[in-house]
């Protein structure tokens, strides 16, 4: 690294003239861009002026990240102050996009401590994109969690876009708002890479499967000292019936996330830089459980892999979207297994229980190893769908069938207030609730009836009362459901704190 100092004047409000020493943090070697894509660390330029490097802020990844500490320097006359330079050598010329991973690290607000200034001096405006000039401020949106965006002009927000030639450039960075943390930082080709934060995360190694935080500054990691292990292909359990202290819950949705786009198909794809999985539990009526283990069907692999389990927050999915919008953010890593997955073998991954007592569970699948990836099959495959398998002690099943019942109570109480609700509808709406639990749990009334314990009866007769009062959520509502892609308009029950 190597500092240079200059300086610069300007007239101020007084037109008094004003020399600032401005300082200026250089990075000694060019970061190289392979294949359209480059990226840096923030903290790669050494930290100087009213940059501070800081770790205070969970789920950064590499060694800190940096924040500007000085005031608020709105006034574009302010721009340049404590400069930070990256250098770039572009082996690919053409159109990049800059995106960085930035977080709002004081206040509540996500339009303050938003923003910096950036300046690409050797850039070329891009006919159709927004045009930069000088110094621009570069923006993000979003509160309470780092994420990877970078806009332009207020009114508009433009992506960061430039036509950079063959050689080595320059990226200037100065600060602008006080209180804005950078993390990492990315340029590359949008027209021939589609990347989704994901994307992102995994290219620009942040050890992570999706949007925000870092495998090891995670809160917390999975400490179940049991290993991964194979089990017999087939489904060893009937979802959603409890038996012996152990309840199976298949997923109420689950896609795979392919160059940013969402797919819902019987097998989902979990790839380095290409593919991640999304998977959904609704585990709101069932009781506190002691262990928990995630049991997929691997369909093909024999390849070695390093796949990561991670927990996220947000329901803002659903199987019919087209993209990820909004994005759930990441929150922990649930487990992280290095080993050849086998084609056409189910396995069984630990996961640590004390992470998983809420009533959603969203969670990831992704590969975080450079080679290697596996398609495991999806809820659509009756046979060999993944199942969360919770064990309790105690009275853990006879609590959770009287979650069930007092569930359906409820949906009948609701229904007997209603109106406007014909006797032709509610026979439909019956139906509707029948065909779609025989759809969620991939077994008819008759192998349900079957099992020991008596779960799977009360499960399909309290489908048919919420089959009532199903509807199609909104976004970003969050409902108890026990119903793929639909959900009663229950409010949601915290059984696991009232038993």
């Amino acid at each position: 690294m190597k500092k240079s100092a200059r300086y610069i004047s300007y007239t101020n409000h007084c037109s008094l003239p004003v020399l600032l020493l401005l300082t200026q943090v250089v990075a000694a070697d060019p970061f190289v861009e392979s294949s359209g894509f480059v990226y840096f660390e923030a903290e790669d330029s050494q930290v100087g002026g009213d940059w501070i490097s800081g770790t205070a802020l969970d789920h950064f990844s590499g060694a800190s990240y940096i924040e500007w500490n000085g005031p608020d320097l709105f006034d574009p006359a302010g721009a340049g102050r404590d400069t930070i330079t990256y250098q770039f050598e572009i082996t690919n010329p053409g159109n990049y996009e800059l995106r960085w991973r930035t977080r709002i690290a004081k206040g509540d607000s996500n339009t303050e401590s938003n923003d910096s200034y950036v300046r690409f001096p050797s850039g070329v405006n891009i006919a159709g994109e927004e045009p930069l000039f000088g110094w621009q401020k570069v923006f993000m949106g979003h509160h309470g969690a780092w994420f990877w965006d970078a806009k332009v002009n207020d009114h508009v927000g433009a992506n960061v876009r430039q036509f950079f030639p063959a050689g080595t450039h320059v990226m200037e960075v100065s600060g602008r708002s006080n209180g804005h943390a950078i993390d990492k930082i990315a340029l590359y080709r949008y027209e021939s890479l589609e990347l989704s934060p994901n994307d992102l995360d995994i290219r620009s190694g942040t050890p992570q499967s999706i949007i925000d935080g870092n495998a090891a500054n995670a809160v917390s990691v999975n400490n179940d000292p049991r290993a991964v292990s194979e089990i017999p292909l087939g489904l060893q359990y009937t979802p959603g019936e409890c038996t012996n202290g152990t309840l199976a819950l298949q997923p109420v949705a689950d896609v795979h996330l392919l160059n940013g786009g969402l797919l819902n198909t019987g097998s989902l794809e979990v790839s380095p830089l290409v593919a991640t999985t999304l998977m959904r539990f609704d585990t709101s009526i069932a009781p506190k459980f002691d262990t928990a283990e995630l049991e997929l069907t691997v369909i093909d692999g024999d390849q070695p892999a390093t796949i990561e389990y991670a927990l996220l927050d947000g329901t803002g999915w659903a199987e019919s979207d087209s993209a990820l919008d909004p994005a759930p953010q990441y929150v922990l890593q649930l487990a992280l297994e290095q080993r050849t997955w086998n084609s056409n073998t189910r396995y069984s991954i630990p996961l640590s229980a004390g992470n998983l007592q809420s009533d959603i569970i969203n969670m990831s699948i992704a590969a975080v190893s450079a080679e290697g990836g596996l398609t495991v099959a999806s809820r659509e495959n009756s046979q060999q769908m993944p199942l969360l398998v919770m064990r309790g002690s105690g009275d853990f099943c006879e609590t959770y069938r009287a979650n069930v019942t007092a569930l359906g109570a409820e949906a009948v109480e609701m229904e007997s207030t209603s109106t406007g609700a014909t006797d032709d509808t509610t026979a439909a709406g019956t139906e509707s609730g029948e065909s779609m639990q025989t759809e969620v749990t991939g077994v008819t009334q008759s192998n349900s009836g079957g099992g020991s314990g008596g779960g799977a009866f009360g499960l399909l007769s309290l489908l048919a009362l919420v089959g009532l009062v199903t509807g199609r959520p909104r976004r970003g509502e969050k409902h108890c459901s026990i119903h793929a892609n639909q959900s009663a308009h229950l409010p949601c029950h915290r059984f696991r704190q009232t038993v």
